[in-house]
């Protein structure tokens, strides 16, 4: 698996090389700060779904469908967050 994980923080965060798939916007957060909903494959193959960070500042230039990314994210309760997704080019 070539995820990276970090500690020193209540949930470790791993880091992946991604090829977006889907992007759908979600309502705002209460601070009024975009939202979103990302499928994103691993380059092991892995699919996931995450949702942005609600004040995550990256959720303002969010890539294209189809672009390489390296995704930040941690596993949440019951979901997966985004806390960061930086284009690759």
């Amino acid at each position: 698996m070539t995820d990276t994980k970090h500690t020193g923080r209540a949930a470790p965060l791993y880091l992946a090389t991604v090829r977006v798939d889907i992007i759908e916007r979600m309502p705002n957060s209460t601070n009024g700060n975009p939202r979103y909903r990302v499928w994103f494959t691993t380059s092991d193959g892995i699919k996931l779904v995450a949702h942005t960070r609600p004040n995550a500042q990256f959720a303002y230039v969010m890539p294209e469908p189809g672009d390489m990314a390296l995704a930040c994210y941690r596993y949440a309760r019951d979901s997966i967050v985004l806390d960061d997704l930086q284009v690759q080019r």
